[in-house]
């Protein structure tokens, strides 16, 4: 077989930092980057786990965090999906380098937010779903079991944002901006986000990759209503 995409180890090395360092590190294969191809890579490579987790038999990881999976693909070669082809990869490198682009260069609501949201997203994930050897599984009410809940947690830090005008959703009601009108004022930027989000996906240019991920449509709609209701989480004035 042959040898795993170094995506692994740089999803390893991401999330191995330590949480009040996140983002801050001097190593530049995680520090800051201005660089969307290099952002684009690094979440590229976060989600890739994600998927892996989700499409493996449950048993394959002895835990679901990123930490463990990398470590093990890396010693065991073989656990690594025979459905994860080239042109799969192909198309999830594809999709996220056109989300990050669609951020606009604004002060805040940057693709470099997008990334720093995105690691911290991973970053929570794995602290809740790493378990070392004789530490007690605190109770998490299913979800360290839920990869694909893990999966959307990722996947909507790198959606949340995209199209962002750096506006806030009040002033652009006040301004009737067309997106005001469009969304009727409801969570306006996170309407605009999650549409970005799901109609790039849908595109045919993903089929491959959406079959991957969501082989019945019921796992395609319980990861859509649960990308839904996180984005428009984000939004704290409604």
């Amino acid at each position: 077989m042959a040898r795993p995409p170094s995506y692994v180890g740089m999803a390893l090395g991401i999330t191995s930092q330590d949480w009040t360092r996140l983002g801050l590190d001097n190593d530049p294969s995680v520090s800051p980057s201005s660089d969307l191809n290099e952002v684009a890579e690094r979440i590229t490579a976060l989600l890739l786990i994600r998927i892996i987790a989700w499409i493996q038999p449950r048993g394959t990881f002895s835990d679901l965090s990123t930490t463990t999976i990398c470590r093990q693909i890396l010693v065991q070669p073989d656990t690594w999906p025979k459905s994860i082809t080239p042109d799969i990869m192909e198309q999830l490198q594809k999709y996220v380098r056109v989300i990050l682009s669609g951020y606009n260069d604004v002060p805040y609501h940057n693709f470099e937010h997008c990334y720093h949201v995105t690691i911290s997203a991973n970053k929570l994930i794995d602290m809740i779903v790493n378990v070392n050897a004789g530490e007690t599984r605190v109770h998490t009410y299913g979800y360290r079991d839920d990869p694909l809940m893990q999966f959307v947690q990722v996947f909507a830090a790198l959606i949340h944002d995209v199209e962002h005008q750096g506006i806030p959703n009040r002033q652009l009601a006040i301004e009737d901006d067309i997106l005001a009108l469009q969304y009727n004022d409801q969570s306006i930027a996170e309407m605009r986000s999650l549409y970005i989000g799901f109609s790039e996906l849908l595109k045919p240019d993903y089929a491959l990759l959406r079959g991957v991920i969501f082989p019945t449509s019921e796992d395609y709609r319980r990861f859509r209503d649960a990308t839904v209701n996180l984005v428009l989480m984000t939004d704290l004035a409604s």
